[in-house]
């Protein structure tokens, strides 16, 4: 925890920090596939918003997760969810189709999708959200999509309801269904993304909804927290910065991997879930060139695949699997405890709001006065 510098009074005190109850406006995304109790937990310590990346937990691991955060720390914690519609229809297509093609799948790829087979079960994101009100977690930030009726069970249990949103229609969407804040996330950023850049989109949204926006797309340290603050937002969620952390539950092979990527090195492609997706290029990524056609739309495109959107981060199969990664992989060095990550970002976006406050309060020279 912070507890060596004061945040009070400061462009860091936002009224999103005091909603949310941490000390410095950083929320750690919700990673799927990684953002576990131990990440969660360091986060909070820290002072930002840990949070659960709870989209592939099956409703017992949910409660497990949640119950190791409650036991290592009284700090507050959101969870992460995903609501697509594909997700939520409640038919058992999905499931038809990936127990079809776990018959005839290798073993290795067979126990990857065995793993993921439940996501796709009619009412099994309505389970998700049960154990999570059922364990006391009252904030959840939702991906791609977001029910009426979820909002209002987390507003019930005095919760909060942050949605995330790839363009300003979707902004106002979500806030007409009543969400306490949206997470602009920009093109820049990793895993599944939009098309519109991330300083246009913070800005449209900040003008667009009466609401707290949070900045996300390319978030990578306190420079950016920094500008994230000049156009409005109220705080950040940040995940590729967070990926590198020791507490990252992934293979070190993909954190590695990520340290050594340069800010060119991503790219978006259907190929590995049937939606935009940015990732580290690489070869399976290379193989797909000239083969859109061929993509299957999501979900579908995630079981054709054969699990490699999990691959490279369980496995650390940095050429055959998905890394996701935003542009601002390039300004990622080394793999760092993620408390650290916290203090230093946000002492940092204090250092740099200061240096550039400094010399615009002062009269620019030869200017004529108004006198």
């Amino acid at each position: 925890m912070i507890n060596d510098w004061f945040v009070e009074g400061t462009a860091l005190d936002t009224p999103l920090r005091r909603m949310l109850g941490v000390e410095v406006p950083i929320i750690q995304a919700g990673m799927a596939e990684g953002a576990r109790a131990d990440l969660v937990v360091a986060v909070s310590d820290a002072g930002g918003l840990g949070v659960l990346g709870a989209a592939p937990l099956t409703p017992e691991q949910l409660r497990d997760e949640i119950g190791k955060i409650r036991e290592r720390t009284d700090r507050p914690f959101g969870v992460n969810l995903v609501f697509p519609p594909e997700f939520t229809g409640g038919t058992s297509q999905l499931v038809e189709q990936a127990e079809k093609l776990l018959t005839d799948a290798p073993p290795e790829v067979r126990e990857e999708l065995e793993e993921m087979v439940h996501i796709f079960e009619p009412g099994f994101v309505d389970r998700q959200v049960k154990a999570c009100l059922e364990e006391g977690a009252r904030v959840l930030c939702s991906g791609l999509g977001m029910p009426r009726h979820v909002i209002d069970e987390f507003h019930s249990a005095g919760g909060r309801v942050f949605a995330q949103v790839g363009a300003v229609a979707q902004a106002r969407r979500v806030a007409q269904l009543g969400v306490d804040g949206v997470i602009a996330s920009g093109t820049d950023a990793g895993g599944h993304t939009g098309h519109i850049g991330s300083l246009s989109l913070w800005a449209a949204c900040v003008e667009a909804v009466d609401l707290p926006v949070v900045a996300s797309g390319g978030i990578t340290d306190g420079r950016t927290l920094a500008a994230a603050l000049v156009l409005g937002c109220q705080g950040v969620w940040c995940g590729t910065r967070f990926f590198a952390t020791r507490e990252m539950a992934v293979h070190d092979r993909a954190k590695q991997h990520l340290t050594e990527a340069g800010t060119d090195d991503t790219v978006v492609t259907r190929a590995f879930s049937g939606k935009p997706m940015r990732v580290v290029r690489n070869d399976y990524v290379d193989s797909w060139k000239g083969r859109d056609r061929e993509i299957l739309p999501f979900p579908a495109q995630f079981l054709a695949s054969e699990g490699r959107g999990r691959r490279g981060l369980l496995r650390g199969d940095v050429e055959g699997g998905a890394i996701q990664a935003g542009q601002g992989v390039g300004l990622i060095h080394s793999v760092e405890s993620a408390g650290d990550v916290v203090r230093s970002m946000a002492r940092e976006a204090l250092a740099c709001l200061a240096r550039v406050a400094g010399p615009m309060a002062q009269p620019a020279v030869g200017a004529r006065s108004s006198g």
